[in-house]
């Protein structure tokens, strides 16, 4: 009793401990999300407190890390004109030649300096845009390579000819073969079809299948009894009443088993949509996020928003369908 108590322990606190190393990134990357980026080499392991800015801060340095323009600065400020402020003035200069408080000019900038990464994003169009896309990118890919990938299943399953087998070896050799072997041959496939710089560039090889979805979907149709497809012949239907009305019904398991796999590897694709987008209205969010890097080098803060938005879709689609795909994942495992 004692034993059996001891490894359930044991067994408790293993888990209890991968899963709070599986969340310490997503929490570091919320509190970075609130340290202004003055701060970024300092150890934060929890939210810190609102940033105290100096009356020595100059207008220049203000303006740099939290992308203000000098217009909303003064607005905030409460100065009616601009051109009072230069760039290399310090928040009490300005005080002095205004008459404002440096209280009040600490107490507009320090939410500011705290939330900056929120706000940025919240009104960065960029950003959203970007997300429509990877949406678009990531749902046509899905179902384009579910729909083909049933198709090609459905031919290939009981290898009843010579030549499903032989298609079938050259889907399992893309096995051996890494994508950046073929970026060259892809890229200067989808320039002579004039694709590059659209999405379906990134979409028509993704739904073209792989190895494993082929062997996901070829293995479970072979297992469908014979008798359904011979009862739909009978009843005078024909091969796409069989498709539609008894292979895609039936294709549940090995669908949500596929999305759990592809799904994150559409999401977080960078090198195809790298090598193909070229207009920045067109760039996924991994892509964005690279521009995004060179364009605002120094604002860490904003950067660390922008991760941790582009990571909260998967884990609400995680959260909100864990269930569907444990439950997919061992309808293949248990027999009868």
């Amino acid at each position: 009793m004692k034993l059996t108590m001891t490894k359930k322990a044991l067994l408790f606190s293993f888990f209890l401990f991968y899963s709070l190393l599986t969340i310490f990134p997503f929490y570091i990357l919320l509190v970075r999300s609130f340290v202004s980026t003055r701060e970024t080499t300092d150890l934060h392991l929890w939210i810190p407190e609102r940033y105290q800015v100096s009356e020595r801060s100059k207008v220049w340095s203000i303006l740099e890390f939290l992308q203000l323009t000098k217009e909303r600065l003064a607005k905030g400020f409460g100065l009616n004109d601009p051109s009072i402020i230069t760039n290399r003035m310090t928040l009490g200069e300005i005080s002095r030649e205004t008459d404002i408080p440096v209280k009040k000019m600490q107490d507009y900038l320090s939410p500011i300096y705290r939330y900056h990464g929120w706000i940025y994003a919240a009104g960065n169009v960029e950003f959203f845009r970007s997300v429509g896309n990877s949406v678009f990118v990531t749902i046509m890919s899905l179902i384009m390579l579910i729909f083909l990938s049933i198709l090609t299943g459905s031919v290939l399953a009981g290898f009843s000819k010579r030549w499903h087998f032989k298609i079938y070896q050259i889907y399992m050799l893309s096995l051996v073969v890494t994508p950046t072997f073929i970026m060259v041959p892809k890229f200067l496939l989808m320039n002579m079809l004039h694709l590059t710089d659209t999405f379906w560039a990134i979409i028509l090889p993704f739904a073209g299948g792989n190895a494993l979805s082929t062997m996901i979907f070829t293995n479970y149709i072979s297992t469908i009894p014979k008798e359904l497809a011979e009862s739909v012949y009978i009843d005078g239907g024909n091969r796409f009443h069989y498709l539609f009305r008894i292979v895609f019904p039936l294709c549940s398991t090995p669908i949500g088993a596929l999305l759990v796999i592809q799904l994150p590897i559409f999401w977080n694709n960078f090198l195809e949509s790298m090598l193909f987008l070229n207009s920045k209205e067109k760039y996924t969010l991994q892509v964005y996020l690279r521009s995004f890097i060179g364009h605002t080098t120094d604002d860490f803060q904003a950067l660390y928003t922008t991760v941790l938005l582009s990571v909260i879709p998967m884990v609400i689609i995680y959260l909100l369908s864990r269930k569907m795909f444990v439950k997919t994942l061992l309808a293949g495992a248990i027999k009868g």
